[in-house]
């Protein structure tokens, strides 16, 4: 596998990022309202490279990924996705 600066997120980090979605960020939660996530796995690896929001109407929907002009940042993919959930990042 290359070696990712931004690093995949794990099957155990992907089941930490629902459980905070569930506790902090779904409907009528004081964060971010979140109706579906879709996280999309690289089954080479068993590692998740992208999450994809999905809100209320389109203009809410995020995407957070590795790929291309992404696959350098410094943070990994389960703290890029995090901060943004607790508004660390916009």
């Amino acid at each position: 596998m290359e070696e990712y600066l931004s690093k995949l997120m794990t099957y155990a980090e992907v089941e930490s990022l629902l459980k905070h979605i569930q506790a902090e960020h779904q409907v009528g939660a004081q964060g971010k309202w979140i109706k579906y996530v879709e996280p999309t796995f690289d089954m080479r690896f068993g590692l998740c490279y992208k999450v994809s929001f999905i809100g209320w109407s389109p203009s809410h929907d995020v995407v957070i990924h590795t790929q291309n002009e992404c696959a350098t940042l410094k943070d990994s993919l389960y703290k890029r996705c995090m901060d943004w959930l607790d508004g660390v990042a916009e």
